[in-house]
């Protein structure tokens, strides 16, 4: 299983992301400690600096990003919001390329070898 620490730091929180391939992108930062905080939200491009588009939101400090593809690389960012709707600005960006597939096993196993046969022949009325 492939795994990739990615942290960055902001003013508001850090945030890490760890990959598995096929599972998505598990994030965690730390709490922004405004008294009126709402949550946050995430955002993902494929492109370096983005565009970002809005994938979710949290009232937590983590978030699982389980909409990815095999080896594609991700830009991510996210925002913390108030109960007013205020929204900050951008993280530090992370990045990270999820991982190739393991492909299915095609290969038989190998033919048995060394087979040895009885035979048994009763004869009677």
């Amino acid at each position: 299983m492939k795994r990739l620490i990615i942290i960055a730091f902001c003013l508001l929180f850090a945030m890490t992301g760890t990959a598995w391939a096929g599972l998505g992108v598990e994030f965690d930062w730390a709490a922004n400690t405004e008294t009126d905080l709402a949550g946050y939200n995430m955002y993902r491009s494929e492109v370096d600096g983005g565009p970002y588009a809005k994938i979710g939101s949290s009232t937590t400090t983590g978030y699982t990003d389980s909409t990815t593809e095999f080896d594609v690389t991700y830009f991510w960012v996210i925002t913390a919001f108030d109960v007013e709707g205020n929204e900050s600005g951008y993280s530090n960006q992370v990045s990270n390329m999820t991982g190739t597939p393991i492909p299915p096993d095609t290969t038989p196993p190998g033919t048995p070898q060394d087979i040895n046969v009885t035979v048994h022949i009763t004869i009677g009325n």
